[in-house]
């Protein structure tokens, strides 16, 4: 089984940001930048506290960690009947 890697893409802001962490043989586009796994996990808990304290600066960035190439909708909406764990705001497929 690969490594998993983590990776942020900043906006334009500082608090707008996409997580996701990917296998070490998948290759990122370059706005892609890689980060410790508990810088991933520290921003995805800046932004869920933002979402429940202060409504209007949050909603902008990633509160979990998803596989490259998924959206926090696609969880909600298209994996509702499969198993899935969300532990350190990581969310794993299994």
């Amino acid at each position: 089984m690969a490594k998993n890697y983590y990776y942020i893409n900043r906006g334009e802001f500082a608090n707008t940001y996409k997580l996701c962490y990917a296998p070490s043989s998948q290759k990122l586009p370059e706005e892609w930048e890689r980060i410790p796994r508990r810088m991933a996990t520290y921003y995805a808990s800046q932004e869920a506290d933002r979402r429940e304290f202060d409504k209007a600066m949050s909603g902008y960035a990633s509160a979990l960690i998803l596989p490259y190439g998924m959206d926090e909708f696609d969880v909600d909406m298209y994996y509702e009947g499969e198993k899935f764990t969300i532990k350190d705001r990581i969310v794993t497929f299994m």
